[in-house]
Parts: C-alpha cells; structure tokens; sequence
C-alpha cells in the first residue's frame, strides 16, 4: 500500500524551466533525469515512494532543461532544492 505525506494533487499539472543547464553539475542533471529512482535510492521519505507512473517528462534543448507532469505527485520543487539546485535558476509553473 502507497502512503503519502504533505500536499498531494489528484488534477494539476506542473512544468518547470531550469534556464541555464551549464550551471548543473553532472550529478544534478543525472538526478534530475532518473529523478524517480534517485529518491527511492537515496531514502528520501517524502519521495521514496514514488512510481514510474509519477514521473515527469523531462527535455534538453538549447540552454535550458524542462519538464512536465499532468499529475503533479513528485514534487520537483522540493527535489530539485534537495539537490542543490539555486531557486534562482529555475521555476515551477502550476496549473
């Protein structure tokens, strides 16, 4: 059985924008790619128990990285801060 704590959302959708992908180090973009199981590796409670169906589609193009999520079940905001990513380089959009 899943169990989940802290906001959880059943209808939005989600995107983010990192602007410069230059400024992440190569274990941050692994991260960020294999985000599902980085979490459940690393024992990160809030995210460990997240399943392939809660990932976000994630692309590379230009300079920047971006996903997306209809079901914003992972929460990218937190990851990607947890990593170590600036706030000031990226941005999440809710829907």
């Amino acid at each position: 059985m899943k169990i989940r704590n802290g906001f959880i959302s059943n209808s939005s959708s989600s995107s983010f924008v990192i602007f410069n992908k230059h400024v992440l180090t190569l274990d941050q973009r692994n991260a960020i790619f294999d985000h599902i199981n980085y979490a459940n590796e690393h024992d990160i409670e809030e995210l460990k128990y997240s399943e392939d169906y809660d990932a976000w589609r994630i692309n590379e193009k230009d300079h920047i990285i971006e996903g997306s999520t209809i079901m914003d079940n992972f929460d990218m905001d937190y990851f990607l801060e947890l990593i170590g990513v600036s706030r000031d380089n990226f941005r999440i959009y809710r829907d």
